[in-house]
Formats: C-alpha cells, sequence, structure tokens
C-alpha cells in the first residue's frame, strides 16, 4: 500500500520498546532485587489515519518477598491498532488498543505456577519522526489483565489485575 502526500512519516517502523525494561527493572528494585526485558514492536502503514501492528516481550525479574526469592520469567504477544487522528500515520500524536496473550511462570520457594493472562489495554502517545527514519515514540495507558494461576496442586486461582503502563521506545522506519 503505498502513501498518499498527507501522510509524513515511513511506512514500516520496527522499535525496540524500553517498556519492557523499566517495569521488571522497578519491580525488582522496589523489592530489594533486580529485573530486565525487552520488547520488539512493528507497525505498518494502512492508511493516513490507520496503522497495524504487534509486539514480541520477554521479562524476567527477582526479589524478595518474606524472606525467599520470588522470580517471575513473562514472554507475550500483542497485537495493536493504532489510529492517528490528524492524518499523519507513523508520526505524531496517536490511539491505540492493543490485545495480547502473556505466559508467566512463577517460581517461589519449591512451588512453580504458570499463568496465562489476556490483556487489553487502550493507550495515548506520540511518536517523533528524526530525519527521514529515526523515530522516538512516549506512550501511556491502562492495562486490563484476565487469567489464571495454576499451581501444582491442580488449584487455579482466578487473575485479575489493571494498571497504569508507561513506555519510551526508540527504533527507526523505511518505506
Amino acid at each position: 500500500m503505498s502513501k498518499v502526500d498527507a501522510q509524513e512519516g515511513p511506512e514500516n517502523l520496527i522499535y525496540l520498546n524500553l517498556g519492557y525494561t523499566l517495569n521488571p527493572l522497578i519491580t525488582g528494585l522496589i523489592g530489594g532485587g533486580y529485573g530486565f526485558g525487552f520488547g520488539v514492536d512493528f507497525e505498518k502503514y494502512i492508511t493516513n489515519y490507520f496503522t497495524i501492528g504487534g509486539s514480541v516481550g520477554f521479562m524476567y525479574s527477582t526479589f524478595d518477598f518474606e524472606g525467599s526469592n520470588l522470580d517471575f520469567l513473562s514472554v507475550d504477544v500483542i497485537p495493536q491498532w493504532r489510529l492517528y487522528p490528524i492524518g499523519t500515520a507513523t508520526k505524531g500524536f496517536f490511539l491505540a488498543a492493543k490485545t495480547g496473550y502473556e505466559f508467566v511462570l512463577i517460581k517461589y520457594k519449591s512451588v512453580d505456577a504458570v499463568s496465562h493472562i489476556f490483556k487489553l489495554a487502550p493507550l495515548l502517545g506520540y511518536k517523533f519522526i528524526f530525519g527521514d527514519s529515526f523515530l522516538l515514540e512516549i506512550s501511556a495507558g491502562w492495562e486490563f489483565d484476565f487469567g489464571a494461576i495454576n499451581l501444582p496442586s491442580d488449584i487455579n486461582y482466578k487473575y485479575n489485575s489493571n494498571g497504569f503502563i508507561f513506555a519510551i521506545a526508540f527504533g527507526w522506519g523505511w518505506d
């Protein structure tokens, strides 16, 4: 699909999403431990107002909880749809909706638990394009998570959570 004159940014974008780094790092530090993560996002121009894309992410954090290490390992896949209301798709202000799946492995003492989480989040953000291809993006939103934590004893706990999310991303684009 080709751009029309109003389209100012590149048609294809790939970027490193540091939201995956900030979340486990902060969680780990608050708990007296450490964390890291990364996410790779892709975005594709569809029209001057609309893009589609997605991300694949990985997070790990460990910290002290009641005298023992609590470890989290997470992998997620998240499709995303974006609306650029002023018609400058892939550049400037956007509204986004993302939904996806996250697999989480939790280790605490001698117990391993597995969690399957479905995510839904509305986002607001702004993408800066420097030169023809370098990008910097800042976004924030509210994420809703739904799922279950499966313990070895065949006990399943329903999991519902929501909270503020924030991300900074940088990368490049091309036509």
